[in-house]
């Protein structure tokens, strides 16, 4: 299950411009993210203790991004 984290300290009005974050809570091997931008965006992952881990990326339509990793992970997707 994917949900988003609104951070307190960007406005509203700043989010289209900084992207997303996508909160995955249960580790996955494969991360599906429907973003809902109407475009193909740009990631950046942070595992659960904080590190970037990076993994083979796909984007099955304009809408939706597919993260790949090694290993089962759960953390954040930074999508902008």
């Amino acid at each position: 299950i994917v949900s988003r984290d609104w951070s307190s300290d960007v406005c509203s009005s700043d989010l289209n411009l900084l992207g997303q974050v996508f909160n995955i809570g249960v580790s996955s091997e494969t991360w599906e993210i429907q973003h809902g931008f109407g475009y193909y965006p740009n990631a950046t992952c942070i595992d659960s203790s904080g590190r970037v881990i990076e993994g083979e990326i796909s984007y099955p339509d304009e809408n939706t991004i597919v993260l790949r990793f090694i290993g089962a992970t759960s953390g954040k997707a930074y999508l902008s």
